[in-house]
């Protein structure tokens, strides 16, 4: 569960790595080369010495299978043989210094333990520069930072967007050229013993337990790390930072992930993030558990297309500041409107799938921004840089979907539970007590949850459960979503132009244009009859111009369409009328259907009655009555005509 930061933040840029930061000429470099046949130090056989500055044999920290429940929180899945572990060959760095890694360990750990008096000396650093690296660990992290010098501080006392990582005793440099592959695995919580309290516990593939830097060696962004994880891709307990290099990595859960509620700081100041996330049951892209700030670089993340995750995530503010950011999930977090780089945040009214073709252009048309999905989303953050065409305030903008133009009805964006209201320009906030989230029923693209038994939902609208036909909500009460559906505020007018101000960047309920649908003003989203009403008017069975629909107004015969006779020619129609216009416009034979379920049906209740149950035409209205001879609406009208052109 998440939590809303309410404090005040520092909008100035994150500072740079200090002059000379993990340079191999600062006191030289030892060389470590990895192998299954024997690991070398400085062309040297590593020692087996835990003295030694490195040395092989230390025991891998695992979840230990034949374990219950007092042992941690680990699953079934999650456990491991001792045989499994013991397979693997654990090269651990026990001193400060710049470390030159290459090689392969196909079954092994790099782990970095400077002692437990590391995390308050600020010489304790040890720079990594992984130089054609592949390791692989099938029951823990494969690259471990557990004890170096933290710069930082786990107090929300002092917990801010802004920090100076430079200082960080955990640094991983990737060397100009080079290719590097990380495959790891994680360990679940460990109790420590008799109690329930954290001894061991690490999510991720590339994990640190102190604050870390990742960059390009000298600067060069030449340099590549994929990185394949079973659960979390590259974590920090604290703060991140990445200043170059090109990144890649599949996870199955979150592809990064800072974990001090709060207080973690993401920060993106460079080089290539390509993430795909959430490749299991859920799964962010990037998520913050305090504030995630991009700076430069490029980023394109992906989340999980089955929950409602999101590429971009914190709990904190999302401070978009430069860079390229493409950012595509069910959910994504709404951005800070402090974000000093302009970007467009869109939220779908349905699932887009994979290789759908997205563009952005000016109002000239000149084109601005074209992708294509790797993965199903629902929701895009998009901002660009000076490398490419900037948005910019006040300029307006259109969005193709597979050459088709867009529409969008709302200006919210994010969705924390249903209603809409954690996800009004804002970040995503805990579901009352007792709600859980996704609901039971939910489907990815809806934003709510599925109707009761016997009612039908279809993208034109809602059809009411036999016994409800006509019926409005209980007084107060919204349908799923509120106005504008899972993104809250709803316009009730479909726009084309999307023009981002200082204060509005976020458009929700996109869809492709229909030029011919018209817009009424008055009709709830997603409520029973909005569907069946824009249809209606549509396809000219009703008459309705202006922009009100007026749903609980009377019908009269000159508002109806399709060829109907025998109508009144003045008055107000029944319900009855109606039905039996549309019989005799079907030349279809009476019925045998049943009318007693009705309080108020009968043996000379005519034909047509009979037909428009039978045929689902007329499903009745609350307290189980037909109420045949009441004045019908312009919304029970709608409702009636479609069904019987269905």
């Amino acid at each position: 569960m998440k939590r809303i930061c309410t404090l005040l933040l520092s909008l100035t840029l994150v500072l740079s790595l200090c002059a000379g930061y993990g340079r191999a000429a600062e006191g030289g470099e030892t060389l470590l080369v990895l192998s299954d046949t024997g690991v070398t130090v400085d062309g040297a056989a590593a020692s087996e010495n835990p003295e030694s500055a490195v040395y092989v044999g230390a025991e891998i920290i695992y979840y230990h299978d034949g374990t219950d429940e007092t042992y941690g929180e680990g699953s079934e899945d999650e456990k491991h043989t001792s045989e499994e572990a013991g397979a693997h060959t654990v090269v651990t760095i026990t001193q400060p210094g710049v470390y030159r890694v290459s090689g392969v360990l196909s079954k092994g750990q790099l782990a970095i333990d400077l002692g437990e008096d590391a995390k308050s000396d600020p010489s304790a650093v040890v720079t990594l520069i992984l130089d054609q690296v592949d390791i692989t660990c099938t029951v823990a992290p494969a690259v471990i930072f557990y004890n170096v010098y933290e710069c930082g501080s786990d107090s929300a006392e002092t917990a801010q967007a802004v920090v100076d990582t430079s200082a960080a005793g955990a640094n991983v440099l990737l060397a100009p050229g080079s290719v590097n592959h990380v495959t790891g695995s994680h360990v679940a919580r460990i109790y420590k013993e008799g109690t329930t309290k954290k001894l061991h516990k690490y999510d991720g593939a590339f994990y640190s337990k102190m604050s870390m830097n990742v960059g390009g060696e000298n600067g060069v962004d030449s340099g590549e790390l994929y990185i394949t994880a079973d659960n979390e891709g590259l974590d920090s307990e604290l703060h991140l930072t990445i200043n170059g290099g090109s990144i890649y990595i599949e996870s199955q859960d979150d592809g990064i992930n800072t974990n001090e509620d709060g207080v973690s700081v993401t920060t993106v100041n460079g080089g290539t993030l390509h993430i795909s996330a959430g490749l299991g049951a859920e799964g962010d892209g990037i998520d913050s558990n305090g504030y995630l700030v991009i700076n430069g670089g490029t980023v394109w993340t992906m989340a999980n297309e089955k929950s409602p995750d999101g590429g971009i995530d914190a709990d904190c503010d999302i401070l978009i500041n430069g860079g390229n950011v493409y950012a595509f999930g069910i959910r994504n977090d709404a951005a800070s409107s402090s974000s000093a780089q302009v970007y467009l945040e869109l939220s779908f009214a349905s699932v887009l799938a994979a290789g759908t073709e997205v563009r952005v252009t000016d109002a000239a048309g000149n084109q601005t921004a074209a992708f294509t999905l790797e993965r199903a989303c629902q929701s895009i953050t998009l901002s660009l840089d000076g490398d490419s065409k900037p948005f910019a305030l006040n300029e307006t903008y259109y969005v193709y979907v597979n050459g088709v133009q867009q529409q969008y009805t709302g200006n919210s964006f994010g969705m924390g539970w249903p209603g809409g209201g954690p996800g009004m320009g804002g970040n995503p906030m805990e579901p009352p007590e007792g709600m859980d989230w996704p609901p039971e029923g939910f489907q990815p693209g809806e934003g709510r949850p599925q109707p009761p038994e016997g009612m039908e939902m279809s993208p034109e609208g809602m059809t009411p459960p036999e016994g409800m036909e006509g019926m409005e909500p209980p007084g107060g009460m919204m349908p799923p979503g509120g106005p504008g559906g899972m993104n809250g505020e709803s316009s009730g007018e479909a726009l084309v132009a999307f023009t981002p101000t200082e204060t509005l960047r976020s458009f929700s309920g996109i869809r492709d244009r229909t030029q011919a649908e018209p817009v009424f003003r008055d009709i709830v989203e997603g409520s029973w009859y909005a569907g069946a009403a824009v249809s209606a008017v549509s396809s000219g069975l009703l008459s309705i111009t202006g922009d009100q629909f007026q749903p609980e107004a009377a019908v009269t015969a000159d508002l109806l369409g399709g060829g109907l006779s025998g109508l009144p020619e003045t008055g107000s129609l029944t319900r009855r009328d109606l039905v039996n216009a549309l019989w005799q416009a079907s030349d279809r034979p009476a019925s045998g259907a049943d009318l007693s379920k009705f309080a108020d049906g009968g043996e000379e209740d005519s034909g047509a009655v009979r037909w428009a149950v039978e045929t689902g035409i007329l499903l009745g209205r609350a307290g189980g009555v037909l109420d045949l001879d009441a004045p019908l609406t312009r919304a029970e009208a709608a409702v009636l005509l479609t069904r019987w052109t269905e």
